[in-house]
């Protein structure tokens, strides 16, 4: 039996307390630690966007970024741009910050594990699994967490081990026609390789290759639903 907390949390001093002041979303991709001459410096990967009209010509998220990079928890920035299908500004922003009071190390050193994590406005949410549900160890990290921030929700839950995220379930074949699809193109557009090409190329006949590509989208797909890790546009 694993324990799910939702919480829901303005963080204050953090650099995602910006995003209430320019209106944009901020989803954490991935994070990894390095120690640096003995401490523990915390850098992630953080997908930056926002769809409303002053987004559109891109200053308003340099601007944003701008303001990050002046956080005093902030030790660095690196960022890049990308336009969406909808022609909305993305920025991709890797940020080197202090991880001793971090909410990540707060929650890793209870062996806590994240499920999602995103941030909008001036409120910064996760969904964490625990492998423990004693009513003291929750209350102590409230108390923590009221430290460090608004806490605005605070929902503990029991769930069961079968909702533990795992990866899509893909045969052999589906996985070696998705990884071709992928790496020649299929999936751009204009797409680089149709699927008569691909059958040619993979020696099968074309309705195979059709059936297997379908079966391992429809899975991928359903894993992110089933999962709660996509994230609506």
């Amino acid at each position: 039996m694993f324990y799910r907390l939702h919480l829901l949390i303005e963080h204050s001093e953090d650099w995602s307390m910006l995003c209430k002041e320019f209106d944009v979303s901020a989803k954490p991709l991935l994070y990894f630690l390095a120690n640096i001459n003995g401490s523990y410096v915390r850098a992630e990967l953080t997908k930056i966007s926002c769809n409303h009209d002053e987004c559109k010509d891109g200053y308003y998220l340099d601007q944003f970024v701008y303001k990050v990079k002046k956080n005093k928890e902030v030790y660095g920035v690196v960022y890049f741009n990308r336009e969406d299908r909808h022609f909305n500004k993305i920025r991709y922003i890797l940020t080197l910050e202090d991880y001793s009071s971090s909410i990540r190390k707060l929650i890793n050193d209870r062996l806590g594990f994240f499920i999602s994590t995103k941030g909008h406005k001036n409120l910064e949410e996760f969904t964490v699994l625990f492998p423990f549900g004693r009513r003291t160890e929750f209350e102590e990290l409230r108390d923590q967490l009221d430290e460090m921030g608004t806490v605005h929700l605070f929902d503990v839950t029991k769930v069961s081990d079968t909702v533990l995220p795992t990866y899509p379930r893909l045969t052999q074949r589906e996985t070696e026609v998705m990884q071709t699809a992928w790496s020649s193109g299929y999936f751009n557009y204009p797409k680089n390789i149709n699927l008569e090409e691909m059958a040619r190329d993979m020696s099968i006949k074309r309705s195979t290759l059709d059936y297997h590509l379908r079966e391992g989208v429809k899975k991928s797909i359903q894993f992110l639903i089933d999962t709660g890790m996509y994230e609506w546009q």
